[in-house]
């Protein structure tokens, strides 16, 4: 659910409940990726890089990994 509300642009919305699912498995790198997503998508941008960077360390190859370097390139924090 919290992907759907980031999709409409609703972070306010999907942050509680991607934060929910984080902490039932932080060593999950999509979680950690749309975690950062999120984040970024809310204007966090010094907490987007650290849950996009966790994300690739967890799996440097996973579905949704080009897209989060892309995303870290363009961070100002």
């Amino acid at each position: 659910m919290a992907y759907v509300y980031y999709k409409k642009e609703l972070p306010g919305f999907a942050l509680p409940l991607i934060l929910q699912v984080v902490s039932r498995d932080a060593t999950n790198a999509v979680y950690q990726f749309h975690l950062g997503l999120i984040y970024a998508q809310a204007g966090e941008d010094a907490k987007a890089r650290t849950a996009l960077t966790n994300a690739l360390n967890l799996n440097p190859k996973f579905e949704g990994a080009d897209e989060a370097r892309r995303i870290l390139a363009k961070l100002v924090y």
